[in-house]
């Protein structure tokens, strides 16, 4: 599972390599794009702490920079929720930024506009 697919890159690098893998993001607009640019693929608006997937089922997880989105008081049940979802012989990689504070993130790599908290 790619948690926070955004446009969909990852999850289409891991879909030519074989893998079985589907993407969840929060937003709608993103999925959208993600849609456009990768129809075969498995992509739906989910959100990190209540995901639609039974105990145990998924073999891996991708959650490549998308924590920082996440509020810090959230961030405990996000990765209870990941690991509820994976197998207990599966795999998380997480990549993300840390830090002190939050602030309003309003253009993304190159120069695209975007509203995002960052925390």
């Amino acid at each position: 599972m790619d948690v926070g697919c955004g446009t969909g890159e990852i999850t289409r690098r891991l879909h030519e390599l074989g893998l079985d893998i589907f993407g969840i993001d929060v937003s709608p607009g993103t999925a959208q794009v993600a849609r456009e640019h990768h129809p075969d693929l498995t992509l739906a608006v989910v959100p990190l702490h209540a995901l639609p997937l039974a105990s145990r089922s998924v073999d891996g997880v991708v959650c490549w920079y998308v924590l920082q989105h996440v509020p810090d008081a959230e961030l405990e049940a996000a990765f209870r929720e990941l690991r509820r979802v994976i197998r207990p012989s599966g795999v998380a990689m997480v990549g993300f930024h840390f830090g002190t504070g939050a602030h309003a993130k309003t253009e993304g790599y190159g120069g695209h506009p975007m509203r995002v908290q960052v925390h």
